[in-house]
């Protein structure tokens, strides 16, 4: 997965969803925290020794449009090891073709 297939695969949901249809992503996250070190494409580096692809805060601002927050952007770090930011956003009425 790149930033690319990421931001895609979020265009995608957004024309799935009906009007104020809601999109829930709990994923990998860098927001708010300097626990991972970046890698390449969104690819980053745990202190758990793992690679995967993160949640950014300039990733996060290009997946919302199209969206309202439901709730803000909430980031959790677990053991000082790794974070996770969850997400709710719902389908904006005044939603346009965004690619």
């Amino acid at each position: 997965t790149s930033e690319v297939d990421f931001l895609l695969m979020g265009d995608r949901l957004r024309d799935l969803l009906s009007l104020h249809g809601v999109l829930y992503v709990s994923m990998d996250s860098t927001v708010d925290n300097s626990l991972a070190a970046h890698l390449h494409d969104g690819i980053f580096e745990f202190p758990d020794g793992k690679r995967r692809f993160a949640l950014t805060s300039d990733l996060y601002q290009d997946i919302k449009k199209g969206f309202d927050e439901v709730e803000p952007l909430k980031t959790v770090i677990y053991d000082r090891e790794r974070a996770q930011s969850f997400m709710l956003l719902r389908k904006s009425q005044l939603n346009t073709t965004l690619s």
